[in-house]
């Protein structure tokens, strides 16, 4: 095989690349190395600010209130009870949530001119 500086490498070089076993050897397949800096996987850092300001409003849950917590019975059978509870403990998740998708929205229409 060569390189791309023309230089070829050796046997044991390719030993050392593929492993020991004969079955890897035997089947030696054109490799294609695709060369990629981080600016092309990374998004822009406006795009990168925008996300952690969103992800950053999200509030840390808390610990329910004593007797605030819906029983277990109610959670198995999925009583309006505990889902009112679960509802109103995801509420501010929800919204911060809600908010991130109107500005995603806003920005595509005025991105397409809508």
């Amino acid at each position: 095989m060569v390189d791309r500086e023309g230089a070829m490498l050796d046997e044991e070089a390719l030993e050392k690349l593929c492993g020991g076993r004969r079955a890897k050897r035997a089947r030696r397949e054109e490799i294609n190395i695709v060369d990629i800096s981080g600016e092309q996987v990374l998004p822009n850092q406006e795009e990168w600010m925008r996300s952690a300001l969103a992800n950053s409003t999200e509030m840390p849950k808390g610990k329910p209130a004593a007797g605030a917590e819906a029983g277990g019975m109610s959670k198995r059978k999925h009583q309006i009870t505990y889902l009112a509870h679960q509802a109103k403990a995801n509420e501010q998740e929800l919204q911060a949530m809600w908010a991130a998708n109107r500005q995603t929205r806003r920005q595509t229409q005025s991105k397409y001119g809508f």
